[in-house]
């Protein structure tokens, strides 16, 4: 007779919610009950510029700053109350708070950080130090 290890039932439904999250209202990854928007970071000559996808997101509900050269964009998905007269097929939205902590790759002026949101991506320029000492030529004199 051969032994089959047994699985648990939950982990295929889990496999199967990771899959669905994939179709959610703003592309997300999930950990627990807090949303993770997903991001872009590149550089666009000076500045560093990472974009957020947060589609259908009312813009007042988010707080972003920089804190010892991480990014943290903050916010929460509000939905209104469901009517109890409705009768739903199916109900995906949902309230959810999000919270992204991004590690920036460059030294940044924090204090001339601009943001805007358009068209669904928040969209976060911010000016790189520069840093002077790679950039001053220093002569060095050469004996034989």
């Amino acid at each position: 007779m051969t032994l089959v290890k047994l699985t648990p039932f939950l982990d295929s439904f889990e496999d199967l919610e990771k899959m669905f999250d994939d179709f959610g209202r703003f592309p997300a990854w999930k950990s627990g009950s807090t949303l993770y928007p997903l991001v872009d970071v590149y550089e666009d000559g000076k500045n560093l510029v990472v974009e957020a996808q947060l589609p259908g997101v009312d813009i007042k509900n988010v707080k972003v700053s920089i804190e010892d050269d991480v990014l943290i964009i903050k916010g929460e998905e509000k939905h209104k109350k469901e009517v109890d007269e409705k009768k739903y097929y199916l109900k995906e939205t949902m309230s959810a708070v999000f919270q992204r902590l991004v590690k920036l790759p460059v030294q940044v002026v924090a204090g001339k950080a601009k943001a805007v949101y358009k068209n669904g991506v928040l969209k976060i320029t911010v000016p790189k130090k520069e840093d002077k000492k790679l950039k001053q030529t220093i002569n060095i004199e050469v004996k034989q």
